[in-house]
């Protein structure tokens, strides 16, 4: 994951003096699927503590 940070700072000290967005796109899509990800776990952790509580 700091690879990935320090590649990305890297890219954007490179840019313009115009701001890139398609570099804040990416970012806000790798958070996006970090976010969905997390939310699936915490999900699939849940349903299967309400199934141990029926029991």
């Amino acid at each position: 994951m700091q690879f990935l940070i320090a590649l990305l700072l890297f890219l954007q000290a490179e840019g313009s003096e115009r701001p890139d967005l398609f570099l804040n796109y990416v970012i806000i899509g790798l958070l996006l699927v970090v976010a969905a990800i997390l939310g699936v776990i915490v999900v699939r952790r849940r349903m299967t503590e309400r199934d141990d509580d029926w029991d």
